[in-house]
């Protein structure tokens, strides 16, 4: 790395500046929107292996080629923008992950539905022109850089009961609930195991606030 303090190993010289020789490369991240690196350094030892960024890299090609051919899903930018490093991440990442707790999973009912059935964990009854929370019995943990959308089926178990629709932000880890409301003039059921709304996963574009004049 050059023109910046660095390991203890001697470094060599490369058009007219110091640098250390990288053995191999462990792994990458993104740290304030940028691509880094974790060096593993020539005649270092592993308490020496630092985080670079990946701009200071430019002599290191082949280490972080052979890194990205182990690793074909780590991020494989080296000169991208911020922005297109922040999307390779988002790519990588499209994992819901879901904890039962009384409830059942959510289910995607053809290969190009938008959204994920979410399901009663109970039954329950709501009353005439009435609202009520349904518990789904699960949690999830969202996908980096999305929020979860609750819009209601596209068939709704019942004509007289409308969903409200909802966001749900990446941080929350609270139970899944749905607001269904009754609208009809009489009391109406959810059975434990009825599909009771749709979870869609959307991207979001997390944006800086500028007080400005417009």
């Amino acid at each position: 790395i050059p023109g910046q303090k660095g390991p203890t190993a001697e470094p060599i010289m490369v058009e007219g500046h110091e640098e250390w020789e990288v053995e191999k490369i462990l792994s990458s991240q993104l740290y304030r929107r940028r691509l880094q690196y974790l060096v593993r350094w020539k005649h270092c030892g592993p308490d020496e292996d630092s985080w670079e960024p990946a701009s200071l890299l430019k002599n290191s090609k082949e280490a972080i080629q052979e890194y990205h051919k182990a690793h074909p899903q780590a991020i494989r930018t080296l000169d991208s923008s911020p922005a297109d490093q922040t999307f390779a991440l988002l790519q990588r990442d499209s994992t819901l992950r879901v904890e039962l707790i009384g409830g059942k999973g959510p289910t995607r009912r053809t290969n190009d539905a938008a959204g994920l059935d979410l399901y009663a964990s109970r039954d329950q009854v709501i009353p005439s022109k009435s609202r009520a929370l349904i518990s789904t019995g699960i949690k999830i943990q969202l996908p980096t850089g999305t929020y979860g959308h609750i819009a209601p089926r596209s068939d709704s178990i019942v004509k007289d009961i409308n969903t409200i629709e909802s966001a749900i932000d990446r941080d929350f880890t609270g139970e899944i609930q749905v607001t269904l409301v009754n609208t009809s003039d009489i009391d109406l059921k959810i059975n434990k195991n009825d599909s009771i709304a749709q979870l869609i996963v959307e991207r979001i574009a997390v944006c800086n606030v500028e007080i400005t004049q417009i």
